[in-house]
């Protein structure tokens, strides 16, 4: 197949904002991830990676089931802003449900004084706690930003934090009770959405940089589970 075919049968919307320009990008991070030595590195990498070619705008927040910090717009990755962030965690408050709509409305706030100007916008939600179900029923700040940003994409990662060596009956639990979180996650996102599950630190890499392409140029993923 010759190059023009390729760009003929791409399925693409019928207006897209410039395709070979920086999205405006907010990486949402679950506190509980820090826990991984591995996370921040691949996290600093996969930021890296995102600005090598395009400035990209990217914004970087994290939460607990009661706060959400986040930076303003950045073009490179700087550690001692997350590392500000995580400082300004006053402590951790454990709850049944995580509602993520502090983020989302959060997220609102930043981008509606560019709400006219002519970019793509993510969110990509990274995960990982067993102890509360995430789910999105206040303010309706996601629905929000679906319907005043047509060019709004949320892309989900989750890495539940397992116990370090647990019994026979406490290993199915967290299993079973991942799924759940998994499913839950999955409700939140849309057919646009690339959703995936990481079980150890050997596979996040992979992983987070499936989000590396432009919303707009990837296949839509196929069906992932979790186990």
């Amino acid at each position: 197949m010759t190059s023009k075919e390729i760009i003929a049968n791409l399925k693409l919307p019928d207006k897209i904002p410039s395709l070979c320009g920086p999205e405006k990008l907010f990486i949402c991070v679950d506190l509980s991830l820090f826990r991984n030595s591995v996370f921040k590195k691949v996290l600093r990498n996969f930021i890296e990676l995102k600005t090598l070619v395009n400035r990209h705008d990217i914004a970087l927040g994290v939460f607990t089931s009661t706060e959400f910090h986040a930076t303003e717009f950045l073009t490179e990755f700087r550690p001692h802003v997350l590392n500000n962030l995580i400082d300004r965690i006053r402590y951790q408050d454990f709850k049944p449900k995580l509602d993520l709509d502090r983020v989302f409305s959060k997220v609102y706030q930043q981008v509606y004084p560019y709400k006219f100007d002519d970019f793509t916008l993510r969110v990509i939600i990274l995960y990982s706690r067993l102890d509360a179900e995430p789910c999105v029923e206040t303010s309706g700040a996601l629905e929000t930003l679906r319907s005043e940003f047509p060019y709004f994409t949320l892309d989900i990662l989750y890495m539940p934090q397992f116990s370090s060596t647990p019994s026979g009956k406490r290993k199915a639990f967290e299993q079973k009770r991942a799924q759940e979180i998994f499913e839950s996650l999955v409700k939140i996102g849309d057919e646009k959405s690339y959703i995936f599950a990481v079980e150890n630190s050997e596979d996040l890499a992979s992983r987070v940089l499936k989000f590396l392409g432009h919303p707009a140029f990837r296949e839509e993923q196929k069906k992932e589970w979790f186990g």
